[in-house]
């Protein structure tokens, strides 16, 4: 019995689309079951940051941003928003 215990706290439940997390609004896919959810608010120099979401997989807590070339970077020197001198 606590061999079968042991083995089942191993295991994940079978999820149903009805028990899933919904997609937070303006969220943009970058993979499967991968999003990067918009900030509330711009920082400082205006530009707009990112945070991964995803209803099933674990996500990196940083902020990202939108690069020049449309994806997604964690170095804010690389976002298309930064002014650079």
């Amino acid at each position: 019995m606590l061999i079968a215990l042991a083995l089942s706290a191993c295991t994940e439940p079978a999820e149903s689309e009805a028990t899933r997390t919904p997609i937070p609004e303006g969220a943009v896919q970058t993979g499967a079951d991968l999003y990067m959810v918009p900030l509330q608010q711009r920082d400082a120099d205006g530009c707009q940051g990112f945070r991964q979401y995803s209803p099933i997989h674990m996500v990196t807590m940083a902020i990202y941003y939108r690069d020049r070339t449309g994806g997604f970077t964690a170095n804010k020197l690389q976002a298309a928003c930064y002014a650079k001198d």
